[in-house]
């Protein structure tokens, strides 16, 4: 056994952990690359609530006009 493994169980079920986490996502229309925009919708919005808590956010910007795969 590895003795720098570690096991995390919350209420009955293992928690991973996870460093990375990348989500393909393609960008519609309308929505801006950003986290958070007083005006505009945001990519983010696009996301499961899983996803969301994860507090991901976008690399680049997008304007909301331009439509396609976003990493």
């Amino acid at each position: 056994m590895d003795p720098d493994a570690v096991s995390v169980i919350f209420c009955g079920t293992p928690v991973c952990y996870r460093k990375y986490t990348y989500i393909m996502l393609n960008k519609p229309e309308g929505y801006v690359s950003a986290t958070e925009d007083s005006r505009l919708p945001v990519v983010t919005e696009l996301l499961s609530e899983e996803l969301r808590r994860l507090e991901l956010f976008p690399v680049g910007r997008l304007d909301r006009d331009t439509v396609g795969l976003m990493i």
